[in-house]
This record gives structure tokens, C-alpha cells and sequence, in this order.
């Protein structure tokens, strides 16, 4: 029924979306994606491909179409809040193991870091946040941010970091700054900001960050396509150095 008007882009997204729901849903179940799942992509991918005109018909209700797009968005940025918070785990417990930072003490779920996509994800992470910590300068900027003014550092920053693109080095370097924030935050035991870093590092993958991740299959896909993460290294340093010294001539 939603081609009978014809190809249009609200059907096409509908469709992406109720798809991207299944597949989300088969892989909590960790089972294969269905059979009836891959053939309705290929019918999706097949109307578009043979359609040259995208008409406004047989438009599916806004209401519907903004829930289906809330709860692909919630899946992406929930997984991304985990990964963030098993990269700050690996990072306090590398620099301070007698500390001993949880999922739960970030606000997360005890199982959370056990799902094996999630580790892939934050090796990579840790991989590239040693290199970050040898990196004097960058260092010395984020040991410089005062507790009073740590908002408008952290999105000043975070603006800058994505003002001209998006890679997976500029991604590294939002959770390098917001990790070490929240490092700070518990070393001097100001635990209620570790809630309030966890959301603006939300609020920026969430206005700047999606879309891109959406293109490149999600998390997993990021690191499935991105291999060299001694390039996402010194991506991440220089432009955290570079964003910190553009934040600090225009305030």
C-alpha cells in the first residue's frame, strides 16, 4: 500500500526505519536477520532504484514516521552512551586501577561492557586514547579548564572539533575531552557533573554526529571501516589542540 502512489522519500523512509527497528530487535535476540527482513531491503532498494520520480502520495502519518525516527535514534545514541562510558572505565582504570570505576557508577547498566561489539569498539578507543595521553600540550589545555565554566569549554570545543567535518579521529577527540572532564569531576569528587558531561556529549553526537554515523552502519560500522586508528590518533590530537586555542582567542 505505501507504493501505491509511487516511490516518494517518506515511504523510502519509513521503510528504513521500520527496517533499522527489526534488525535492532533480531540482534537482542542475537539471532539471525530474518528472511522476510532481507527481502523487504531488496524491494525497498528495487523501488528506488527503478523509480525516476519520487511523488508525494500516499504520504505516512508525520506522527508515525517521528516515533519510528525517535526509536532508531534512541538505539544510536544508547549505544554510543555506552561506548562513551566503556571508554571512560578503560581510561580512569588504566591511569588510577585502585579506583576502580564502573558502568554503574556512570550511570550505566553491570552487563553493559559485556556485549562483544561494545569492547571492539572501545579497544579501539583505548588504542587511541594512550596515544592522546602522551600528547604534553593537549594535556596541559584540558588540565587548564576551570570547574566554574566546564559547559562552556566542553561545547565551545565540541563545535569546533566538528565545525569542518566529521571522521572518526574528530569523534575520538569529543569523548577524549568529555572523559578526562569526567576524570577530573571524580578526582576532585564533584560526582553530580559526571550525569551532566554524559548528556552534552549526548546533545553533540545527537545535533552533529548522527547523521554521519547512520551512513557508516552505525558504531560497528565505524570501526569495520576505520582501521588505522594510529591516523585517528593524531587526527584526534591536532584537532583538540586547534579547537582549544580557536576557543581561547574568541572568548
Amino acid at each position: 500500500r505505501l507504493w501505491a502512489g509511487g516511490v516518494n522519500v517518506n515511504n523510502v523512509f519509513f521503510i528504513s526505519a521500520l527496517t533499522r527497528i527489526l534488525r535492532f530487535f533480531t540482534a537482542l535476540s542475537q539471532t539471525a536477520v530474518p528472511q522476510d527482513t532481507l527481502q523487504l531491503e531488496t524491494g525497498i532498494l528495487a523501488k528506488v532504484k527503478a523509480s525516476s520520480k519520487y511523488l508525494l502520495r500516499n504520504k505516512p502519518p508525520c506522527s508515525l514516521i517521528q516515533s519510528l525516527s525517535n526509536v532508531v535514534d534512541d538505539s544510536i545514541l544508547e549505544e554510543g552512551a555506552v561506548v562513551f562510558r566503556g571508554y571512560v572505565i578503560a581510561h580512569i582504570n588504566t591511569e588510577e586501577p585502585s579506583r576502580h570505576v564502573t558502568s554503574e557508577d556512570l550511570g550505566g547498566r553491570p552487563d553493559e561492557q559485556q556485549d562483544p561489539q561494545v569492547k571492539e569498539v572501545v579497544e579501539q578507543l583505548r588504542k587511541i586514547a594512550d596515544s592522546l595521553n602522551r600528547n604534553a600540550e593537549l594535556q596541559r589545555l584540558i588540565n587548564q579548564v576551570q570547574g566554574n565554566c566546564v559547559q562552556d569549554v566542553f561545547m565551545a570545543v565540541a563545535r569546533n572539533i566538528f565545525a569542518d567535518g566529521i571522521n572518526w579521529g574528530r569523534v575520538v577527540a569529543l569523548f577524549h575531552l568529555a572523559c578526562k572532564l569526567i576524570h577530573k569531576a571524580i578526582t576532585a569528587n564533584h560526582l553530580e557533573n559526571i550525569q551532566m558531561i554524559i548528556s552534552w556529549v549526548l546533545q553533540v553526537i545527537r545535533e552533529q554526529v548522527y547523521s554521519w554515523l547512520v551512513a557508516q552502519g552505525g558504531w560497528e560500522g565505524v570501526i569495520r571501516g576505520f582501521s588505522r586508528w594510529r591516523t585517528a590518533a593524531m587526527v584526534a590530537s591536532v584537532v583538540l589542540v586547534v579547537a582549544f586555542v580557536y576557543y581561547r582567542k574568541v572568548r
